[in-house]
């Protein structure tokens, strides 16, 4: 029996292993339609978790002509603790995903955010403000009115976007959703980090580190100006 069990988790090992190398990224041509896998990471060997698949699609428009671009991303199924996805920019539509979690917003979504500059995330939130969500936003003040700055593009929609107070730099990179979810690592809200930089962020469903994030957004926002 015990010989069993290492020879099975030997196997579950390099299948994953196989499984992972088949899935390298490409960048997007015009015209081309391409598949991305944002895998979820784990440090359990011995436990098969059940993982299920969600599509997303957008299109960009570039030059007159139109990619459409499909994302696969994949989500662990577990209860509360459980890191539920895994996002590296440049090589994997970070963007989408967190699109996909803005738009599934019920009450509420906080962002505390370096730099934002990307045009998709605020349609985003703007459409969330405009369905009922509290939707709230710190942007870093040194950031705020730079070249792509979407900060007057939030306020002039009418989401609550405000300014960091503190002197020196705010330079977290973090989104709460509904309480429940936190979205939080390296990735600014920019083109940079999608397309160029080597970034990252995990998505993390558990009430206690959204609580936790929340009263570090709230701690901000005390010190916060439109």
């Amino acid at each position: 029996m015990r010989t069993t069990s290492i020879i099975l988790v030997i196997l579950v090992v390099f299948a994953a292993g196989l499984f992972t190398g088949l899935l390298a990224s490409q960048r997007l041509y015009v015209g081309e339609q391409a598949t991305r896998t944002v895998l979820v990471k784990t440090t359990e060997v011995s436990t098969i978790r059940v993982v299920t698949t969600a599509t997303l699609t957008t299109t960009q428009v570039a030059a007159a002509n139109t990619v459409t671009t499909t994302t696969t991303v994949v989500y662990t199924q577990g209860g509360e603790g459980v890191i539920k996805a895994v996002c590296f920019s440049r090589i994997e539509q970070c963007d989408s995903l967190l699109i996909n979690l803005i738009s599934q917003a019920r009450k509420s979504i906080y962002v505390a955010i370096y730099s934002f500059t990307r045009d998709g995330l605020a349609r985003a939130l703007i459409d969330a403000k405009n369905r009922g969500v509290d939707v709230k936003v710190i942007i870093e003040e040194e950031n705020a009115y730079g070249q792509g700055s979407d900060y007057r593009m939030l306020k002039e929609a009418g989401v609550d976007v405000r300014l960091d107070g503190n002197p020196a730099l705010m330079h977290h990179k973090f989104m709460v959703v509904d309480g429940e979810i936190t979205v939080t690592g390296s990735y600014n809200w920019s083109t940079a980090a999608e397309d160029r930089n080597d970034e990252n962020f995990v998505v993390i469903r558990d009430r206690s580190v959204a609580e936790r994030f929340m009263q570090e957004f709230n701690r901000l926002l005390s010190t916060a100006r439109p």
